[in-house]
């Protein structure tokens, strides 16, 4: 499936800055630009649930977030040395 340019612009954000947590802040001004002040709080976590279900559950559980943190791309095996979200301790 192809992916919106909101899509495409968190999934290449969440990428390039893996393994890092990217604050939610941050991700609203790059995707939506000078309407991110216009986004409510769930803004990212819809973009999120759509992007996921577009690439497909292989790299969508990938995608984690972590309140107060951000979100985060993790590659397979890179929780090593990392503070696991709670909802991801048995993934």
């Amino acid at each position: 499936a192809q992916l919106s340019s909101e899509q495409f612009r968190l999934f290449a954000m969440l990428v390039d800055k893996s393994p890092e947590f990217v604050p939610e802040d941050d991700i609203k001004r790059f995707v939506f630009g000078k309407n991110a002040a216009d986004m409510g709080s769930g803004a990212i976590y819809i973009l999120a649930h759509r992007l996921r279900a577009k690439l497909g559950p292989q790299l969508a559980r990938r995608i984690k977030n972590k309140k107060r943190a951000g979100w985060i791309y993790l590659e397979p095996g890179a929780w090593r040395g990392i503070d696991r979200p709670k909802e991801c301790a048995a993934g």
